[in-house]
C-alpha cells in the first residue's frame, strides 16, 4: 500500500511543472472553455452538464493529508486529465465507448461479491456457504454475457429492412430477453428450492438491490475512469 508521504512526494515530482499560486480560494483553477467550446453541438445538454459537473467535482477535491500546494497541483492535474478525455469524447465518442468496454468488464468482476453477499443475507438461514453464492452469481454473470454476446447482432439484424430477417431477429432477441429474466429467477429457485412465491419476492428484492448499487457503483467508477483514463 502507498503511504501519504510516497504520495506527497510523487506528486510533488510529477507535478512540479505545473504548479499553481497559492490561494485560499478554489476560484483560481480555471477551466479551459475552448474544451468545451469545440464540438460542443455533438453532445446533448445533458451530457456537456454532467461533465461539467464532473470536472467541478474535480476542482472541489482536498485531501487533508496533502499540503496545499500538493492539493493544487493535484486539482490542476485532474482538471487536465478531464478536460483532455473531454475532448476525445467529443472528437471520437465511439473510440472512447469502446475503451471503457475493458474497464467496465472489470468493474463488473468487482460488483460479483457484492450480488453474492446480497443473496447471502437473503438466503441467510441456508445452508450455503458464501462462496457457494458467489459460484452462483459467477455462473449467472457468465450466462448474461453470453446472452448479451448473442443479442447484440441480433439487435443489429432487427435494425436492417429485411422484410423477414429484420423482424425476425427483433423477435428473437425480446424473446432472449425475457428468457434472461426467467433463466435468472429458476437458479434461485432451483438452487436454493424454495417456493415460487418466496423465489419471487427475493428475485426482485435481489435485482432492485442490485441494480440500485450498480447504477451507484457504475456512476463513481465511469467518473473515475473519465478522469484518468
Amino acid at each position: 500500500m502507498i503511504s501519504a508521504n510516497s504520495l506527497i512526494q510523487t506528486l510533488d515530482s510529477s507535478l512540479s511543472g505545473e504548479t499553481v499560486s497559492q490561494s485560499e480560494d478554489a476560484d483560481d483553477i480555471v477551466i479551459d472553455e475552448e474544451t468545451f467550446s469545440s464540438g460542443s453541438d455533438e453532445l446533448s445538454i445533458e451530457d456537456s452538464e454532467e461533465i461539467v459537473e464532473i470536472i467541478e467535482f474535480v476542482d472541489a477535491i482536498v485531501l487533508p493529508f496533502l499540503s496545499d500546494e500538493t492539493n493544487a497541483n493535484l486539482i490542476v492535474f485532474l482538471s487536465s486529465q478531464a478536460q483532455t478525455n473531454f475532448k476525445r469524447l467529443i472528437d471520437d465518442p465511439e473510440v472512447f465507448f469502446y475503451g471503457s468496454l475493458d474497464n467496465i468488464t472489470f468493474f463488473i468482476l468487482l460488483m460479483m461479491p457484492l450480488l453474492a453477499m446480497i443473496l447471502k443475507v437473503l438466503y441467510f438461514f441456508s445452508k450455503q456457504f458464501y462462496v457457494e453464492h458467489m459460484i452462483l452469481t459467477l455462473h449467472n454473470h457468465t450466462f448474461l454475457i453470453l446472452a448479451m454476446i448473442i443479442q447484440m447482432p441480433l439487435d443489429f439484424l432487427g435494425e436492417g429492412s429485411g422484410m423477414i430477417i429484420s423482424p425476425l431477429a427483433s423477435l428473437a432477441s425480446t424473446l432472449l430477453s425475457f428468457w434472461m429474466a426467467i433463466y435468472l429467477f429458476l437458479s434461485l429457485k432451483f438452487y436454493f428450492g424454495q417456493g415460487y412465491l418466496l423465489t419471487t419476492f427475493k428475485f426482485i428484492t435481489a435485482t432492485v438491490s442490485y441494480g440500485i448499487f450498480l447504477a451507484m457503483g457504475l456512476a463513481v467508477f465511469m467518473a473515475i475512469f473519465f478522469i484518468f483514463s
